[in-house]
């Protein structure tokens, strides 16, 4: 559980390869609730709002917290602070082979109040690895991922990580029957799974079948070589893929990373070949860092046994970086400026010479002051050229002469590119009287997707946590997107999303917790802003005609109450009881005749033998 991150924590960090690339990480807090996951290097994307983008000269890669194992942990507090016991079985963890075992470890300190990491050895943040020194968007056409927490697909889930998310093991909706293999041997790791899902998951009427497999070898001290593959088997249709890949660091800051993969696919009698490819070369230094990137997914490339957030592109980056450090207790103790630019090509456009569709020059500073805050300031410059597959289902009705319509298709129309002027401002708090506080927000003129024009928008995120008590904790957030057209400065559409969470630790074993959530989104008619101002058709995907009644004004007003009953007295053995209800209203957060839509109960027990 993520939930201890706000608070003060001691995270252990276990690597019983002993190779400086991976690590079982174990987290406590001063209570002794638990977060557990893996880390495996060179396979996460650092990320530090305000620094314009990724920082891996600032950051360090964060463990994957979706494993759950076995072990036991108490905390209490004390006079001077508070005492942590921790008890692992040896059985929650794998090994190499051989006798002696020789292995790796990592202590870190996370102070809420000042918003610092004390590190048990010295770590330096001029350094490609970080375990090796351990000695142990609202975009439309991204896809939103989702972490796997199913206990079966969930343990050994380090040896299927892949830099390019090919193996999604989510993608297994519901599996009538599973088997897998893992282990280790003379510098190889390997995986093997195959699961059979059932029939819903299928577009043919039958059982989809997945076998996945990947093969990762040591090279020298903290380098290595990966394969993956993966098929997907539905009746006579099929998707298969094939990677290798690789990770070499040198130099101690240097770091180069790449894979290359090809799918081959076939439905409905029809079979495609296609390849995808990425390649990362970063300089991790304490002064001077930076990241120079390139990646690219074929429009035919498939990938249906892993999670690609966006296909059909090609895109290269750059973004070095300066960092200066005050000294401890300094007002500024850690300042940093970056410079993110990016170009981005649909794919086969990067090949015919054709023009990028979206050019990106991001500069950006932070500053982490004296205490724990941290304040960032970034200005987005951009250029987008249309991508006219986000509306090829999308038609302006031209009025004529004597009363007739000309129904005429966007993408067959000329469409202006888009010049975007933003400015990002995040911070993010200590710790203080039990408040804490985080959140960023961009405002300026940017792409309307809802009509391809410019407008001026406000999109953010703000949040705070309250800590009354050492068992009590509330969370509120607020998450929004607001959209006017440039033109004329009418609405186009808005959406805010706020959340509350209310936790309560009865007990070590005994775990109490309410969310309520809204979302209010609302759209304006939609019309060919900036051009003819027509009113705009959409397809009807059913009869495929183009029908304005799909492009009007739209409402939704929807409340979502969960709450959560958790007993949990040895790790493995837990008892759960929740309910959920989801209702709709006519007007945003007015409360009142409020309609239910669904209900939901549900209970989960489970008892863990040992032996």
């Amino acid at each position: 559980d993520r939930g201890i991150i706000p608070d003060d924590y001691i995270e252990l960090q276990l690597g019983t390869f002993n190779d400086g690339r991976q690590a079982f990480v174990f987290g406590v807090n001063p209570l002794g609730i638990q977060a557990d996951g893996s880390l495996v290097e060179g396979t996460a994307i650092q990320r530090r709002p305000g620094d314009g983008g990724n920082d891996r000269s600032g950051g360090r890669e964060q463990a994957d917290m979706s494993p759950d194992f076995v072990w036991d942990s108490r905390g209490r507090l004390t006079d001077f602070g508070y005492e942590l016991e921790v008890r692992i079985p040896f059985k929650s963890l794998r090994y190499q082979r051989g006798d002696p075992q020789t292995g790796a470890v990592q202590i870190i300190r996370k102070s809420a109040a000042s918003g610092r990491e004390d590190t048990w050895t010295p770590v330096s943040r001029a350094a490609a690895s970080f375990l090796g020194q351990a000695q142990i968007t609202p975009d439309p056409r991204s896809s939103v991922f989702f972490q796997e927490k199913r206990p079966f697909f969930l343990d050994g889930i380090e040896y299927f990580s892949t830099p390019s998310q090919l193996i999604y093991t989510r993608r297994v909706v519901a599996p009538i029957a599973a088997a897998k293999f893992t282990g280790r041997t003379r510098g190889v790791r390997f995986g093997f799974m195959s699961a059979v899902d059932d029939k819903i998951a299928g577009r043919v009427g039958g059982n989809p079948v997945y076998n996945l497999l990947r093969i990762q070898r040591d090279v020298g001290k903290q380098s290595r070589i990966g394969l993956a593959y993966t098929d997907r088997i539905d009746g006579a249709d099929y998707n298969r893929v094939a990677q290798i890949d690789s990770r070499v660091l040198f130099g101690g800051v240097y770091a180069l990373s790449g894979n290359a993969a090809i799918s081959r696919t076939r439905a409905e009698g029809a079979a495609t070949t296609a390849p995808s490819w990425s390649i990362n070369f970063s300089r991790t230094g304490r002064h001077l860092g930076w990241q120079l990137t390139s990646r690219g997914f074929d429009p035919d490339f498939r990938a249906s046994s892993g999670f690609i957030a966006r296909g059909n592109l090609a895109q290269v980056g750059f973004r070095p970086s300066l960092i200066g450090y005050g000294k401890r207790g300094a007002l500024v103790e850690r300042f940093s400026a970056s410079l993110n630019m990016d170009l981005l090509w649909a794919y086969r456009d990067l090949f015919d010479g054709k023009k990028s569709l979206e050019r990106k020059f991001h500069p950006g500073t932070s500053w982490t002051l004296r205490g724990g805050w941290t304040i960032g300031l970034s200005v987005l410059l951009e250029n987008f050229s249309v991508d006219r597959s986000l509306y090829q289902d999308y038609a302006v009705a031209v009025p004529r002469a004597g009363g007739a319509v000309d129904t005429i298709p966007f993408p067959s129309r000329a469409l202006p590119d888009l010049p975007n002027y933003d400015l990002s401002v995040s911070f993010d708090t200590p710790q203080i009287g039990g408040f804490k506080a985080n959140g960023f927000i961009i405002y300026g003129q940017d792409e309307n997707f809802f009509e391809w024009s410019s407008g001026t928008i406000w999109f953010g995120r703000g949040g705070l946590a309250f800590r009354p008590n050492d068992r009590l904790r509330f969370d509120g957030n607020l998450s929004f997107r607001s959209y006017h057209r440039k033109t004329d400065g009418t609405f186009v559409g808005s959406t805010w999303i706020p959340r509350l969470k209310t936790e309560y630790q009865v007990s070590r074993a005994v775990f109490l917790r309410l969310v309520g959530e809204y979302t209010a989104d609302r759209r304006s008619d939609l019309r060919d802003d900036g051009r003819t101002n027509a009113p705009i058709l959409i397809r009807d995907p059913g009869d495929g005609i183009y029908k304005r009644s799909l492009a009007t004004a739209t409402t939704s007003n929807r409340l979502r109450v969960d709450w959560l009953f958790s007993y949990q007295p040895t790790p493995g053995t837990v008892f759960f009881a929740g309910y959920g209800s989801r209702l709709d209203e006519l007007d945003a957060f007015a409360f009142r005749r409020l309609t239910r839509l669904a209900d939901g109960f549900f209970t989960k027990f489970s008892y863990l033998f040992r032996l």
